[in-house]
Parts: structure tokens; sequence; C-alpha cells
């Protein structure tokens, strides 16, 4: 694969991927409005705003990383790798699994069931591990972005994703939730 298909392969797994991972929010929630609250499987009322924020603050990180490799040169590098390419990649790690942690865990919350809780679990680690990935690849950025501010706000976008899927989802949630 070339570096000029890369890039329009990175933008086509961000808009299917973004809508079937939107979609399956708007299906749970629109299907099973009773069970919004169970959604948050225990984790505290205390706990729940740090999420809230951090979940705004990891959007904008990841739509920050996307309008950056959009924007940038088709030679981009991480490492000695293709950039557009890894990025698309790590972001089919991310977007798949995502779309499905809504229809699982609803799925858990009314029929219960360790398979479905592992299968669950499995999605919230993937994207974790995708989201460690992509703050790996945003720091082998070659060429780097031009300015400090730049980079710190891909690093800072990137950790702020990294914080919310591989932490607050992949640990926090789990360790609260209570299968029925």
């Amino acid at each position: 694969m070339t570096f000029v298909k890369a890039k329009p392969l990175l933008l086509g797994v961000n808009i299917i991927g973004g809508i079937a991972v939107l979609g399956s929010y708007a299906w749970g929630l629109g299907n099973y409005p009773a069970l919004r609250g169970a959604l948050w499987g225990g984790v505290p009322d205390a706990l729940q705003p740090m999420y809230t924020v951090n979940m705004l603050l990891a959007t904008a990180g990841w739509l920050n990383i996307l309008a950056m490799l959009l924007r940038s040169d088709d030679q981009l590098r991480v490492g000695e790798r293709p950039g557009h390419l890894l990025f698309a990649i790590i972001h089919m790690l991310i977007l798949v699994p995502s779309a499905f942690w809504m229809p699982l865990t609803l799925l858990v919350i009314q029929e219960g069931g360790s398979l479905l809780w592992t299968m669950t679990r499995l999605c919230l680690v993937l994207v974790g591990i995708g989201a460690v990935l992509q703050v790996w690849a945003l720091r082998s950025l070659s060429p780097a972005p031009k300015t400090s501010l730049g980079r710190g706000l891909l690093t800072a976008g990137g950790l702020a994703f990294a914080l919310q899927t591989a932490v607050l989802d992949a640990i926090v949630w789990p360790y609260y939730f209570v299968i029925p």
C-alpha cells in the first residue's frame, strides 16, 4: 500500500468506525432507556463527573489527532513505519471493539453470563491497548509537529484518550460492575 492510499484508508476507518460506535450508542440508549443508569455499572456517583469531563477531553483529543493526521504530509512516519497506515490499523483496533461494547454490555445487564462479560472486558482491553499504542505512535511521529504547543496538544489528547479507555473503562469500570 502506498502512502497516498493510506490517508483515505485512515479517513474511511474513522468514518465507518465512528458511525458504528455512535450508532451502537444511539441504538442502545434509544432502545433501552430504562437501562441507562445500569450502564454505569456501579461506578460511584462521586467518580461519574470525572468520567464525563474526561470523555469530553478524550473526544477532543481524538478529533485533534485525526485532524492533524489528515492534514499531515503523505510521507508521515512512525519510526520507520508508514504513519497513516499504522494509525489506520490502531484506529481499527480502537473502533471495532468500541462498536461492540454497548450491545455486549446491554446483554450482560439483561442476561448475565461469564462469556458475555469476558467478551465485554476483551473489547475494553483491546481499546485500551489501541489507545496506548496511539500515544506511542504520536510520540514517534516524523516529522513531528513543528511547535511544542502542537506536540503538547497531541500528547495531551492521546493521554486523555488513553486515560479514558485504558484506565477508566478497562480497569475502573469493570471493578465496580456487578454482573446480574
